[in-house]
């Protein structure tokens, strides 16, 4: 927790996974691939580009390679698709049906203290996908499954970070379908917080997979912000309490010592 030109600003660390079908996946796609010239983030080094982390390289999305980044990524769903199948009917004796996700959608979000930190060299965009990137490996192996990528969007009000796993165990069954109750959810937030806290980050709230509703993050992060401004007066009404009484206190004091002063003349006088 920081404290910036009279207000405290603490960065909190969020995971939410969401499960695709397998029709609208290729949007997802589309969404994680954009490039814009939008100038909505203050922080001067982001340029405002979208980043992709795929094969251990950084790729800057642009107008020129996001169709190749595209056409790459889907021939490596395809690929995972039929592998997914071939599983998933070994054990089940059917076919995959279209609802069924191979791919599960993540992303880690942060509240708007990122930017105070980012501005203030507390920690650099490398350092922050660095992290993540060494998140995503633990939760890989936590889980038993694969990263396909990562995507580092500056674009928006405030920097997150979207990524996408092969969402099937060994028998083809959905990894986001057994991990969905609130005790798995819950440590699904701690591994987030496990890496990020290195940061100095702080621990979200628990997220919900895409069947079960969820409170948004804008909402929530206003809802922190406001209960951080309510601490932050109440603090500053103690402090200005106390202030007071110590004020009063110095006061007593001082008419204590007049007294034992005039007390002490009194005596004096009556002995001479």
């Amino acid at each position: 927790c920081i404290i910036f030109l009279g207000k405290i600003f603490s960065v909190f660390i969020n995971i939410r996974i969401q499960a695709h079908n397998n029709l609208k996946i290729y949007n997802s796609f589309k969404h994680n691939l954009r490039h814009t010239q939008k100038s909505l983030s203050s922080i001067e080094e982001s340029k405002n580009n979208n980043y992709l982390f795929l094969d251990n390289k950084t790729i800057e999305i642009t107008n020129e390679n996001k169709k190749d980044l595209y056409n790459r990524i889907s021939k490596d769903y395809q690929e995972d698709r039929k592998k997914h199948n071939e599983l998933y009917k070994a054990n089940f004796k059917r076919n995959l049906r279209e609802v069924k996700s191979t791919y599960c959608e993540g992303v880690f979000t942060f509240s708007e203290g990122l930017k105070v930190d980012l501005k203030n060299k507390k920690y650099t965009l490398n350092d922050l996908s660095k992290v993540a990137l060494e998140c995503l490996d633990d939760f890989a192996k936590q889980y038993k499954t694969k990263i396909n990528y990562m995507v580092l969007h500056l674009d928006e009000m405030c920097p997150h970070f979207q990524f996408s796993f092969s969402n099937y165990d060994e028998k083809g069954f959905s990894i986001s379908h057994k991990n969905r109750e609130k005790e798995q959810l819950s440590q699904l937030q701690d591994l987030a917080f496990k890496h990020f806290s290195k940061l100095g980050m702080e621990r979200g709230i628990k997220k919900e997979f895409t069947q079960n509703r969820y409170k948004s993050a804008k909402k929530y992060w206003n809802e922190k912000s406001l209960e951080q401004k309510n601490i932050y007066d109440k603090l500053v009404t103690t402090i200005k309490t106390k202030e007071k009484q110590n004020k009063d206190l110095d006061l007593e004091i001082k008419e204590k010592i007049k007294t034992l002063s005039n007390l002490d003349n009194d005596i004096k006088t009556k002995t001479n």
